[in-house]
């Protein structure tokens, strides 16, 4: 690339800097309060709500006068209630009313002089209100919990009337078939006016009134599990939780939820008397990972209601009028949310610090080499410990690092099998593998292929590595993009920008030296940030590393290896086989891995490098495993609340409210860097296989000039796409197609690690034989995905031992295959 070309990239870059900092978004931590516009008339308690297609529809609940049949609307600007002409059927207050696909479904309530069986839905469609009919409640219920948990509405207690006593009752509505099922109900007493939330897929009831018992207000709580067979609820198993510090009644529900798992009490009366003096003055929340209650402080007695409905738009809940004594009606709309913490400018400044000396990498290699062996093999001049070093950080992506800790945190050790394994496949790729990587002098993994079958199978065989590639390359920038703007308050575009231009510069510069280099500091960054996040820990938990071990033993977060012969649950032997077949994948058949081992002087050296890389993995259990035991133990101990409320934003949010500021930046950066190792390796090793097994194969006649300006065109190609797919995701909200597309892709691409293993240890597979391999492994696993319950974690063992067995049999069939002097393990010393 010529200078001026590269001066034209940088003032690019500096330009590109300065506008992504201006991005930068800022918040406090903390929990705030926002009034939004009052109810038009002067007040109401036991109203309902919910949204349909954006709009907030309030409805019912006891006035001043009489119970009200009035609907409100507000529209998405939030400017103003309106009140419809549609009226109810009939006069309702204290209603359970649930969302379901853009309706609200209403179950029971009273009209002001008994409770009521009616269940409809109310719907906004084409600027209107639809009401519906619904199946009616097997019996009058008022003051019921409820909440939806998949597509059941699940409904907890109420009372028949204002004199009869509290239900023991629990119900299921069917949301798609419109089915009344009842289940058995807790195991404590009847109650009425309880408090609901749904947690992991788990319906959680809290307190409430119970009319036979003396003072009648309940501090008790249960969880249920519920159980499916073939998708429809047959029933669950209830357990009981810890009890709250006081007993409440009449809180507002369902419960919001703020963090990871905290549940808040925001109000409620604790007497049997529904008045001011009984109403709650500290603000609770339940904390559903721990089983304990947190007592957060005396809250402002304004935002302390009671028999109000709570109305979720993302992280944000309003509480909706209510009452907070006998005889008052209120008419405020207050919202409660956490906002994202203050990122900082010296944070940033260390982000942009990093993030250029990346770019300066870039140039610096654009400098040593203008050939397709620089851009592709690095002149085969990397040293092996950067070259091993490099190998784990490409398998090391910001998806990884964000991911692993929170699941150790949620479980155990039971994903250090996965780690191991990676040893135990070592030796099979050095004595196996490598010798026919490097004595065959190829460029990409699937020319073996055409040497050992046909140019047909190294086709197949490149063009599935780059079609998982392109799958990968989107969610690689999204997901960790999702978590950083979570907890950092940057703009989610500006994140996946960022990281896909700066990754798109450095890669087409400095092509596969850069990117290993760069992986090597991203390890360093990594590695050095857990370290960091570990030590706050044990210096900030009484004990220290005792304590985080001895806590972390009691609750089972140790455990590696779990029994039982089930192949549906990751028990012992599904980790073994799973994971062996999981690392066997990558470590022999990707192109974003055996690149590195090409790029190294020898043979020796490349043995060296993986070995390097099966070293690296014990630290890295240590830290980035051992992490996620340290945090789980960290909020155990100091059980504030997480504004994380999925398990991905615990590490950011961790690094950024705890450790230094300007550190933090740092190990921010560092997960930039991790999501960005991974994408650089994918466009870079998609051109490399374009170019050698395409371009270069059937247009070999180009000087090499030629190849490098295609190649340094396919990386920026496939860079823009990731970025522009991960933009999509971001706007359309699809995560589960991407998501899907990738499952699909990753199922064809375990038959690659299959047909590697036809060629290099059977000499009577031939091209032909392994074509019917390919098609039996990816229709057996496809049919395994979508067809029985068997663990993901045993999909690629499927995959490959379906193109092995088939691809050989096949093979026995259709006839011999070519001359496998030096093609095959026992030929290998065999001179062509």
């Amino acid at each position: 690339m010529s200078s001026k070309n590269n001066r034209v990239w940088g003032i690019i870059t500096v330009v590109f800097f300065c506008a992504a900092g201006s991005l930068l978004a800022q918040a406090e931590e903390g929990l705030h309060w926002e009034d939004l516009p009052s109810l038009p008339d002067s007040g109401y308690r036991g109203m309902s709500a919910g949204s349909s297609h954006g709009v907030w529809i309030a409805f019912g609940g006891e006035g001043h006068s009489a119970v009200s049949d009035r609907i409100y609307t507000l529209h998405p600007d939030r400017q103003a209630w309106q009140l419809e002409e549609l009226r109810l059927p009939e006069p309702l207050a204290h209603a359970l009313a649930v969302e379901f696909e853009d309706r609200i479904v209403v179950v029971g309530g009273t009209n002001g002089e008994r409770p009521v069986d009616t269940v409809f839905s109310l719907k906004w469609k084409a600027d209107e209100l639809v009401i519906e009919s619904l199946p009616a409640l097997p019996v009058p219920l008022e003051g019921s919990a409820g909440a939806r948990v998949g597509n059941e509405l699940l409904v907890a207690g109420g009372s028949t009337g204002p004199d009869s006593q509290s239900l023991r009752q629990f119900l299921a509505f069917n949301l798609k078939s419109n089915e009344w099922t009842e289940l058995d109900p807790w195991p404590g007493p009847g109650r009425a006016f309880a408090v609901s939330a749904v947690n992991d897929k788990a319906f959680l009831l809290f307190g409430g009134i119970n009319s036979d018992d003396e003072p009648g207000i309940l501090a008790d709580g249960y969880r249920f599990s519920p159980d499916y067979q073939d998708g429809i609820l047959t029933g669950g198993s209830w357990e009981q939780l810890a009890e709250s510090p006081v007993a409440f009644a009449a809180a507002p529900s369902p419960a919001p939820r703020l963090g990871l798992d905290h549940f808040l009490i925001l109000g409620g009366f604790q007497g049997p008397e529904f008045s001011r003096e009984n109403l709650l003055e500290r603000l609770y929340s339940y904390k559903a990972g721990s089983d304990q209650w947190v007592e957060l402080g005396i809250a402002d007695k304004t935002r302390l209601v009671a028999m109000a409905p709570v109305l979720a738009e993302g992280r944000r809940y309003s509480v909706i009028g209510g009452s907070d004594n006998a005889d008052e009606f209120l008419d405020r709309v207050s919202t409660v949310f956490q906002p994202a913490l203050h990122f900082g400018g010296l944070n940033w400044l260390a982000v942009m610090l990093y993030l250029g000396a990346v770019i300066v990498l870039g140039f610096w290699f654009s400098l040593r080499g203008q050939t397709t062996k620089d851009f592709f093999k690095a002149g085969e001049r990397i040293p092996w410990w950067a070259a091993g070093i490099s190998i784990y950080g490409t398998q090391l992506s910001g998806i990884t690092f964000i991911a692993l800790p929170p699941l150790v945190f949620a479980y155990d050790l039971r994903l250090v099998v996965g780690s191991l394994m990676i040893i135990a496949v070592a030796p099979l790729v050095i004595h196996f593998y490598l010798p026919f990587f490097r004595r065959l002098n190829v460029t990409s993994a699937y020319e073996y292929f055409e040497h050992r079958f046909d140019v047909n199978i190294r086709l197949f065989g490149s063009f599935t590595f780059i079609a998982m590639q392109l799958a990968r390359t989107g969610v690689m920038l999204y997901l960790p993009a999702l978590a950083i703007s979570a907890v950092t308050g940057i703009n989610i575009y500006t994140l996946i920008l960022i990281m896909g231009v700066v990754s798109i510069v450095y890669t087409v510069l400095g092509g596969i030296e850069a990117v290993i280099w760069t992986d090597l500091l991203q390890v360093l960054v990594l590695l050095g940030g857990g370290m960091l996040c570990i030590g706050y820990v044990f210096l900030n938990t009484d004990g220290g590393a005792l304590t985080v071990f001895q806590s972390g033993m009691a609750d089972g977060k140790f455990k590696v290896l779990h029994g039982g012969w089930t192949p549906t649950e990751m028990v012992w032997w599904v980790a073994l086989v799973g994971f062996f077949f999981i690392n066997l994948m990558p470590y022999t058949s990707e192109q974003t891995v055996v690149q590195r081992y090409l790029t190294v002087k020898d043979e020796r050296a490349a043995a060296k490098s993986i070995w390097t890389n099966g070293v690296m993995v014990i630290p890295a259990i240590l830290i980035f495993q051992g992490l996620g035991i340290a945090l789980y133990v960290f909020y155990k101990e100091n059980p504030v609340i997480l504004p994380a409320p999925e398990m991905r934003e615990i590490v950011p949010y961790f690094v950024v409210h705890k450790l230094p500021v300007g550190i933090a930046g740092l190990v921010i950066a560092g997960l930039f860097a991790a999501s960005m190792s991974s994408i650089d390796s994918n466009m870079n090793s998609v051109s490399t296989a374009f170019t050698t097994d395409v371009i270069k194969r059937f247009r070999p006649e180009h000087a090499d000039e030629w190849f490098l300006r295609r190649a340094r065109w396919l990386t920026i190609f496939v860079g823009v796409f990731g970025t522009v797919s991960a933009m999509g995701v971001a706007w359309l909200d699809v995560q589960f197609l991407f998501e899907l597309s990738i499952q699909i892709v990753s199922i064809i691409g375990s038959s690659l690690a299959g047909i590697f293993v036809l060629g290099i240890f059977t000499r009577r597979a031939n091209a032909r034989g392994t074509a019917v391999g390919i098609v039996a492994s990816v229709a057996t696993t496809l049919s395994v995905w979508q067809f029985t319950q068997i663990s993901l974690y045993l999909y690629a063992t499927v995959g490959v031992v379906t193109c092995v067995s088939i691809g050989y049999l096949a093979s026995l069939l259709v006839g011999k295959g070519k001359n496998l002097d030096g093609l095959t393990y026992r030929t290998l010393n065999v001179k062509r």
